[in-house]
């Protein structure tokens, strides 16, 4: 990203046109980047970041049910 991609309007920064694009298009390929995930205390899988979402969001879920004590988070590196 350059300067030139982005426009100063309406009281926000906003991202012009092509670089919109690049930038959505390299986040949902990051999104399937293989990663090792934490499922519990004493179990990882390997999956991608898109699935460690929805699996944050479950912990999440469960911890304001309070089906779980304590949420526990996944810190990428």
């Amino acid at each position: 990203m350059q300067r030139e991609d982005f426009e100063a309007r309406d009281g926000g920064v906003f991202l012009q046109g092509d670089s919109r694009k690049q930038l959505i298009a390299a986040y949902q390929r990051r999104l399937e980047d293989r990663v090792i995930y934490p499922v519990s205390a004493v179990r990882v899988e390997g999956t991608i970041y898109r699935r460690c979402l929805e699996y944050q969001v479950r912990r999440l879920a469960r911890v304001i049910l309070g089906e779980e004590g304590h949420y526990r988070t996944f810190l990428v590196r």
